[in-house]
Order: C-alpha cells, then structure tokens, then sequence
C-alpha cells in the first residue's frame, strides 16, 4: 500500500498534452471553494501533496498523467499555458512527468 499523497485533477487535452510531454510546468485553477479545500487546510495551512494525477476526462478508462507537486503559489500565469491576461488563480507548480497512462486504469 503506498503512501503517495496524490491530488487529482481533470484537465483539458490541449494542456493534458502540454503537460504530458512535460512543456506545461504549471496548471492555474480559479479561486473557488472546491479548489481551496483541495489545496488549503481548514485552518488556512498549505497542503502536502507528491504528486498530481491530471486525467483528461470524466470516464475511468481516460488518459491520466503522474506528475510531481511542487507545491503552488497565487498569482498570474503564462498566456500560453492557459492563464487569461489580468486574473489571478492558484497556480500549481508541477515538477518531472512520472507516468502517463494512455487508456487509463481499467
């Protein structure tokens, strides 16, 4: 049994691709309460996390990608790695491609 702390997002191709070949260092989530309780404590403290599983789609069997978590911070993003000129979001800051699974677990 593993004692990975995993976070697990669903993510669009395009930046399921540019993560996946390892181009995209960083995904940006809005600042929502669903995003806040998967990344902050109740009492405001970061969470610890190994790695991020981004899966691009909702089906068991999608393409899902391993990748470390390198933490993240709040702020602006890249233009071209998906971030809008003038917002803010929790950018998570993503380290080596561990594993990228094609067809997903069955």
């Amino acid at each position: 049994m593993s004692n990975e702390k995993i976070l697990h997002l669903t993510i669009k191709k395009k930046w399921f691709d540019m993560i996946s070949c390892g181009e995209k260092k960083e995904e940006y989530r809005a600042d929502t309460q669903w995003i806040r309780s998967r990344l902050l404590a109740p009492n405001g403290t970061k969470k610890e996390y190994d790695y991020v599983i981004f899966r691009n789609g909702y089906n068991s069997k999608s393409p899902t990608v391993k990748v470390e978590y390198k933490g993240f911070r709040q702020g602006a993003g890249v233009i071209c790695w998906g971030a809008e000129i003038g917002e803010t979001y929790f950018v998570i800051k993503l380290g080596e491609v561990v594993r990228t699974i094609k067809h997903g677990p069955k």
